[in-house]
């Protein structure tokens, strides 16, 4: 009966006095206490949480991309009368920033100069079309498939009259065009266990770069022509990598602070519960 009344809470004031020798604070600290234990977390508990904090941390790390410009020849606004080669040097990339996963090489090629053209029919005129361009091809050393190509090309079309009697590319039946500019983009990408071999490692790449001339006049009656090509190449590697997964050091500094609050309050829950 007393204790009834120690665990009672609409006991009156003097039952609750006769049951002081089971005080009632006791036995409602000691409910609670039990209740609290069944929900007191485990070291367990603790160590998953700390885990999928760090792989989430490593998980949220995004693919990266670095990146070099190299231009043949060197020097901004620099132009070679092709057929030229040469060799462009690039750096490889640093296995020790991550897992390469792939390497695109972008190209930029571009050409510059002048057509003259003469149409010779003294019967016909003449429409024609001046196209001048150059061939540009990126490879792999020791040749093989080019690694990327572009071909930039300036195209003008002129209507010629029948001859006019002399060769000066002027007049109605010539013409000179000074000025002609052209440029072409192209890229490709690789993945193969080859290739990213190839440009991964220390120290750098040297890779050949050609440009070939192709100019040319196209037309329907007899004409005379002549360009005048120069060509320069601005070629980007970039590499994508995935970073090493090594966390932050904010998430180490927010996991060490939530490692430290959970594991006293644990402490704490325990040591009330003995």
């Amino acid at each position: 009966m007393i204790s009834q009344f120690a665990s009672d809470p609409f006991a009156t004031p003097s039952e609750k006095l006769n049951s002081r020798q089971f005080p009632r604070n006791k036995f409602t600290f000691t409910h609670l206490t039990e209740d609290m234990k069944v929900q007191i977390p485990s070291p367990k508990f603790f160590t998953a949480f700390v885990a999928a904090a760090l792989v989430s941390g490593a998980a949220a790390r995004a693919d990266l991309i670095i990146s070099q410009t190299v231009s043949s020849p060197p020097g901004l606004g620099t132009f070679l009368t092709p057929d030229w080669s040469a060799f462009i040097s690039i750096a490889k990339f640093n296995p020790a920033l991550g897992h390469l996963n792939s390497v695109v090489f972008s190209m930029t090629g571009l050409v510059q100069g002048s057509a003259q053209v003469e149409n010779t029919s003294p019967s016909s005129g003449a429409d024609v079309k001046l196209t001048l361009a150059a061939g540009m091809a990126l490879t792999r050393p020791g040749g093989g498939a080019p690694l990327v190509v572009a071909t930039p090309l300036s195209i003008t079309l002129f209507s010629a009259s029948p001859f006019d009697g002399v060769v000066d590319f002027a007049g109605t039946s010539g013409a000179t065009l000074s000025g002609l500019l052209g440029t072409k983009f192209n890229s490709a990408h690789y993945e193969s266990a080859a290739d990213l071999a190839l440009f991964s490692g220390p120290g750098s790449i040297s890779l050949p770069l050609t440009a070939i001339g192709a100019s040319r006049a196209s037309a329907g009656g007899s004409t005379i022509s002549l360009f005048s090509t120069e060509a320069r190449g601005e070629v980007t590697v970039a590499y994508k990598y995935t970073p090493s997964a090594v966390p932050e050091p904010r998430v180490y500094g927010a996991v060490g602070a939530l490692l430290c609050v959970g594991f006293a309050a644990l402490r704490r829950l325990r040591s009330k519960s003995s």
